[in-house]
């Protein structure tokens, strides 16, 4: 065994988002959210989150965001956005020089196998396809208390204590060629005025650099406080009726916690973020089903956001109809190949840096729900037959010679 996995593990969870692979966006929940997942999964108490430096200045060198837009996302959302998570005792901004691994097992490290000279990130949902896959508990994320009672006070001295919905907007035309993740303005606004007269008050969130603009609706509210306060933001989520929005960065913050929400979707091929290859192989998700790792209190809804289902969505809440914690389950057999493969992708990766317990509970639901489905039992098979994912050599053959070995592998702290 490693000697690295000789060193004495902890109670905590270390996190480390490498901004030389990583981006400055809301990615970074989809991570932390991962990172809470993990941290269950293995029994640790706390999260200690560490900020790394990339290699050429403090972000990751694209052509996405500008160095002073990254800058004000990191201080705007990302920092405020950790308040989010409880888990977290403590966090920090460092350099690559100022980083120290000689003490840290490899159990209490996230992401699994992460080297400073050969960083990795877990931003695009692989480990909350297999933590599906395996059957992991959900984490959560909450409004902290402060936020909670602003919010409450917004409510009661600007909405007179009513019922009202969120609807999020997207206004930015940086990916989004065929406008597929911005609202159509016009239908919304009929369906806003529609659910006046439900007695609901419509509340519109628009995009941070909105937030001073004039209103989107001259008749419908604003909460221009939500656009650049984020921990507000999801409070209101939090005591909403019901929130609505289009596939957009801060949906994934609704993704994540109790918030009711609806998820106005649809694959866009010229767009690489929401295209169906992106989603199939980044989130085992094929059109109809619905985000790894996301309670039914989040509603993923394929097609057009028209007014009838709006309104509908509306009255159902209304009525009291109960948003819980129970985990989407796999939609069809087309969800479970998809999210299989993914699964077995990050399997190989994870496997090539160390092996866990994890690992082959992972197999253990693998072949479980190739069983309920009715799907080919090989594993080893599944794996080879996986296209265009050149496997290591060494991996076969680990899988092959020491199958049974890995199925009773247990990490040290089990």
């Amino acid at each position: 065994m490693d000697n690295a996995m000789n060193k004495r593990p902890t109670k905590k969870l270390y996190c480390f988002y490498d901004m030389a692979v990583s981006p400055c966006s809301f990615d970074f929940f989809s991570f932390l959210y991962a990172a809470e997942v993990c941290r269950k999964r293995r029994k640790l108490e706390e999260i200690e989150l560490v900020f790394v430096h990339g290699t050429k200045g403090k972000f990751r060198s694209d052509n996405i965001r500008t160095q002073s837009q990254n800058e004000m996302f990191f201080n705007n959302v990302i920092i405020p956005g950790i308040s989010l998570l409880q888990a977290i005792s403590s966090f920090s901004w460092k350099s690559r020089e100022e980083m120290n691994f000689d003490t840290i097992n490899p159990f209490n490290i996230f992401p699994r196998g992460y080297q400073l000279l050969k960083p990795v990130h877990e931003y695009l949902s692989h480990e909350l396809v297999s933590a599906k896959v395996r059957g992991d508990e959900a984490g959560k994320f909450n409004a902290p208390d402060y936020a909670v009672k602003l919010a409450k006070k917004f409510i009661e001295e600007k909405l007179d204590g009513r019922k009202f919905i969120t609807l999020t907007t997207r206004e930015i035309e940086r990916d989004d060629i065929n406008n597929s993740r911005s609202i159509d303005t016009q239908r919304w606004h009929r369906t806003l005025n529609a659910i006046k007269e439900l007695d609901v008050v419509p509340l519109v969130i628009r995009d941070t650099d909105r937030t001073f603009s004039n209103s989107l609706f001259d008749d419908i509210l604003e909460a221009p406080v939500a656009s650049i306060h984020l921990p507000f933001r999801f409070a209101l989520y939090e005591q909403s009726l019901l929130n609505f929005t289009r596939n957009n960065g801060p949906s994934t913050l609704m993704l994540y916690g109790n918030a009711p929400s609806i998820f106005f979707s649809e694959f866009d091929d010229d767009v690489v973020a929401v295209s169906e290859k992106w989603f199939r192989n980044n989130y085992g998700m094929v059109r109809g089903d619905q985000f790894p790792m996301t309670t039914k209190a989040t509603k993923f809804r394929w097609g057009d956001d028209d007014t009838d289902y709006v309104l509908n969505e509306v009255r159902a809440a209304i009525d009291g109809e109960v948003y819980h914690d129970e985990l989407h389950p796999f939609e069809d057999t087309e969800n479970v190949r998809a999210s299989i493969s993914v699964a077995i992708r990050h399997f190989i990766k994870c496997v090539n840096f160390n092996v866990m317990f994890e690992d082959a509970t992972l197999l253990a639901g693998i072949s479980k729900i190739t069983q309920q489905f009715g799907l080919m039992p090989d594993l080893v098979q599944q794996i080879k037959d996986i296209q265009g994912h050149q496997i290591p050599s060494n991996t076969l053959e680990l899988l092959e010679k020491n199958f049974n070995l890995i199925l009773e592998v247990k990490a040290e702290t089990q």
